[in-house]
């Protein structure tokens, strides 16, 4: 398993090469981090009138996106909204993402919510094809550091895609799994 840290890439496809059967067009953890480099855009999550999520208007958005500046896209959690999307609204838009990127460009999903919650997010989006996770902390919990590692360590343990893990309060350390 690679590193958790916090604000870093954790890898945990043994931080040398991803899965033969992946398919991904990263072919080692160096060619994704590379790739991952730089700013990322922060797509926020399109609905339409009634509510429901605008899945074509947000690959339409990432494609936009992938035909000019092909920066890293970060969808389904980074305005909130992902608080507010079921697994299958989740699955949906980080597979209009991936879509929409046309291999082109990163696409990393957003993990928010408590631990089950997150460890279906973080499953969804590796199905879904992203590239790597964006794990937000959860909400009002006032664990201690070691909590937060069996929480962002379960998570990244779960898929084999990377994953970068934002900061947590006063937690500010890097953790080794």
């Amino acid at each position: 398993m690679g590193a958790l840290a916090l604000g870093s890439l954790a890898l945990p496809w043994g931080c040398r090469q991803a899965p033969p059967s992946s398919g991904r067009q990263w072919n080692s953890s160096e060619e994704l981090i590379k790739a991952l480099d730089g700013p990322h855009n922060y797509l926020p999550t399109p609905f339409q009138a009634d509510y429901s999520v605008d899945l074509e208007g947000l690959r339409r958005n990432v494609a936009y996106h992938a035909e000019r500046d092909r920066l890293t896209v970060v969808v389904a959690g980074g305005y909130g909204e992902g608080w507010k999307l079921s697994l299958e609204e989740h699955r949906g838009v980080v597979a209009a993402a991936v879509a929409g990127a046309g291999r082109q460009m990163p696409v990393m999903a957003g993990v928010i919510g408590g631990y089950k919650i997150s460890i279906e997010m973080a499953r969804n989006a590796e199905t879904a094809g992203a590239d790597a996770l964006v794990i937000f902390p959860p909400r009002g919990q006032h664990w201690s550091a070691e909590s937060f590692y069996e929480f962002y360590k379960e998570i990244v343990a779960s898929v084999s895609i990377g994953a970068v893990v934002l900061p947590t309060g006063g937690i500010g350390r890097a953790f080794k799994i």
